[in-house]
């Protein structure tokens, strides 16, 4: 991704996935929205904070499905 590809992610809301569905749970995922991006030792990390709840994390743009 360009950097402007990246920073148009910036606000954005999307999907994460917290723990995948098994056999015997059913899985975790919350809404998000993106507060900030960064590349990391070549990895794209977005900073996400919950739309409903409080918080922030740094996480793998792997793990997010944007809406």
């Amino acid at each position: 991704m360009t950097k402007d590809e990246l920073n148009n992610l910036i606000g954005k809301e999307g999907v994460m996935v917290i723990d995948r569905p098994t056999r015997k749970t059913p899985g975790m995922s919350i809404n998000i929205v993106i507060k900030d991006v960064r590349i990391s030792f070549g990895r794209t990390d977005l900073l996400v904070v919950p739309v409903s709840g409080t918080g922030e994390r740094w996480t793998n743009l792997n793990k997010i499905t944007l809406k």
